[in-house]
């Protein structure tokens, strides 16, 4: 309406489009003299952009990483990319087809952002998890610091922002690929030195957020002046795999959940710990030569400790598997609360058994066979109580028969 047009001059006004569907209409000028023949070419409507997906996904906080958005809507030299706030004027960004373009991302802090598309027909909702940025590795240390010319021992290498799975190391041009690395934290990772010729190199980290400096002094390949062999230093023991010596304690609950300490030499942070085909629950690296382990859920019967790093796996120790104790009668089910009276428990594989409780309390007992237990009821006040017994293999159970009724 007239209303909502800005005359300038008898040659120029302005007017705000109202809204429609995409494509070319018809624009007109009416006055009281009459209605202009239509403008030339009309008025073109644009969808708004969508943009469903990118690739990849992340790169280094430094920019510079060519990311490709598929969506629709997308227009030849008037699409433009914002990435965390950040323009990607439509000169940097090149439009392959009205679904797909790509563009150089901007340099940003570590982080994820959002990343949208806009043309004249406005701006996309935000790509679905948006563009990650990485913080570039750094390196500050490693050891040791002599390796022989022949490689096979394990290099430690400390610094920051290491990405589990996606970490590579350069010496002097050599790629030792992710998948020969282990990280170990964002701080730490290891790895078995290749061979090189005699001298000092260089060597740098690389992940998907860039490629570090090259650590400070680097490191020499070559024989230790000091007459030091860098095979036998703690933590890098990689002239063999790694040896178990002894296991705290040689049975456990089928349950799992026991915690045991592994004693032996060349462990390292990335141990792995089998019993038999069952992973440790979880292992925690404390030194070279001790290990904090927790057992898994296993079937009863014996089963063989190993553990396992970069250099091999080691020799195998047995552990006893057993199952929790099983309390089916008691030959008496209540007594007098001054107690004194012996009891005798009745059930099943009554077998290395620590202790029997009466409402939570150790009482003196004997174990006849692995059937029966007699134990001497202690004096308490009236009232039902629970009689457990507990063995290598865990607590029996609370039931119906476990129950004594003191009077």
């Amino acid at each position: 309406p007239a209303g909502a047009v800005t005359v300038f001059s008898p040659t120029a006004l302005s007017f705000p489009t109202p809204s429609a569907t995409a494509g070319t209409v018809a624009v007109t000028v009416s006055t009281v003299g009459g209605t202009s023949d239509p403008v030339p070419g009309g008025f073109t409507y644009v969808t708004a952009p969508t943009a469903a997906s990118l690739s990849p996904s992340s790169g280094p906080s430094a920019g510079g990483t060519s990311v490709t958005v598929t969506g629709s809507g997308f227009v030849a030299g008037a699409t433009s990319v914002t990435v965390g706030g950040v323009a990607v004027p439509a000169g940097a960004v090149t439009v392959f087809s009205p679904t797909a373009l790509s563009f150089p991302t901007p340099s940003a802090t570590a982080g994820t952002v959002a990343v949208t598309v806009s043309t004249v027909g406005g701006t996309s909702d935000p790509v679905p998890g948006g563009f990650t940025y990485v913080a570039a590795p750094t390196t500050t240390s490693l050891q040791p610091f002599y390796v022989p010319v022949a490689g096979g021992i394990l290099l430690f290498v400390r610094g920051s922002n290491f990405v589990a799975g996606a970490t590579s190391v350069s010496i002097d041009g050599i790629v030792v690929p992710a998948s020969e690395v282990s990280v170990y934290s964002s701080t730490l990772l290891g790895f078995m030195a290749p061979p090189h010729a005699a001298g000092p190199v260089d060597l740098s980290v690389t992940t998907p957020g860039g490629t570090s400096d090259n650590v400070p002094g680097g490191f020499i390949y070559g024989i230790d002046p000091h007459g030091f062999d860098p095979r036998l230093m703690a933590g890098a023991d990689s002239c063999g795999p790694p040896t178990i010596a002894s296991v705290s304690r040689p049975a456990g609950p089928s349950a799992g959940g026991q915690r045991l300490v592994v004693r032996g030499a060349g462990f390292t942070p990335d141990t792995r710990v089998r019993f038999g085909e069952r992973a440790a629950r979880s292992v925690s690296y404390v030194t070279p030569s001790l290990l904090r382990v927790v057992t898994p859920a296993l079937r009863p019967g014996r089963v063989r400790i190993s553990t396992t790093t970069i250099a091999g796996t080691s020799n195998r120790v047995i552990y006893r598997s057993l199952r929790a104790p099983e309390l089916t009668r008691m030959t008496a089910a209540s007594g007098p609360s001054s107690g004194g009276n012996t009891v005798v428990l009745v059930g099943r594989r009554f077998v290395d058994v620590r202790k029997v409780t009466v409402a939570g309390r150790a009482v003196a007992f004997r174990t006849v066979s692995p059937r029966r237990i007699s134990i001497v009821m202690p004096p308490r006040r009236p009232g039902r109580v629970q009689v457990r017994v507990i063995a290598v293999g865990g607590r029996s159970a609370t039931v119906t028969a476990s129950s004594y009724r003191y009077r």
